[in-house]
C-alpha cells in the first residue's frame, strides 16, 4: 500500500487543494519506458488526490498521444499545473519553458520546487508541451522513475503551491 502523502510529509499543509494537476502521464513513446513513467506518474497522481487536488491522467499506459494534443486537452480542462514524466537520456532534470524570444517565469518556479524535493537541475527548454500549454508546466526527466518519485515530486508539487 503507498503511503498518504500526510505519511509522506507529516506536519505540512497542503496547499494545492481542489487544484488541477494534468498530465502525469509519461512523455515517452517506448514502451519499456512507459512503463517505468507510468509507476512514478500513478504515484505523483495518488499523492495529489489524497492531499485535495484533481490529478489528471491524460493518457493510458497503452496509448501513444502527440504532445500538441495533450497540451491542447490540458489547455480545455483547465488545468492549473502540468507535469510530465520522461525517462533521462542524460542527468537528471527538471524543464520548463524558456526559449531565446521568452520564458514563463511560473514554470521555472515549478520546476524549481519539484528540483529541490527530487535533485538535479533545472533548465529551460521549448518542446510542445511546455510551450503551448497555458499553465505553469515541468518536464521530469529522471533515470529511476518510480513510485518513490512519484511522491517526491507530489512533495515539490506542495512546495510550489506553498511559496506561490
Amino acid at each position: 500500500m503507498l503511503p498518504t502523502l500526510t505519511q509522506y510529509r507529516p506536519g505540512h499543509p497542503h496547499e494545492f487543494s481542489e487544484q488541477r494537476v494534468w498530465s502525469f502521464g509519461p512523455g515517452t513513446d517506448f514502451l519499456a519506458q512507459v512503463c517505468l513513467a507510468w509507476e512514478a506518474a500513478t504515484a505523483a497522481a495518488l499523492a495529489v488526490q489524497e492531499a485535495g487536488g484533481i490529478p489528471m491522467l491524460s493518457r493510458s499506459q497503452d496509448t501513444n498521444i502527440p504532445e500538441r494534443l495533450s497540451a491542447r486537452r490540458a489547455n480545455r480542462m483547465g488545468s492549473d499545473l502540468i507535469v510530465v514524466f520522461r525517462v533521462a537520456a542524460d542527468d537528471d532534470s527538471v524543464f520548463y519553458f524558456a526559449s531565446e524570444h521568452s520564458s514563463s517565469a511560473a514554470g521555472e518556479q515549478l520546476a524549481r520546487s519539484i528540483a529541490a524535493s527530487i535533485g538535479g537541475s533545472i533548465e529551460g527548454r521549448a518542446s510542445a508541451m511546455l510551450k503551448e500549454t497555458r499553465a505553469p508546466s515541468a518536464v521530469v526527466s529522471h533515470a529511476d522513475l518510480n513510485e518513490k518519485l512519484g511522491y517526491a515530486v507530489a512533495d515539490g508539487l506542495s512546495e510550489f503551491f506553498a511559496n506561490a
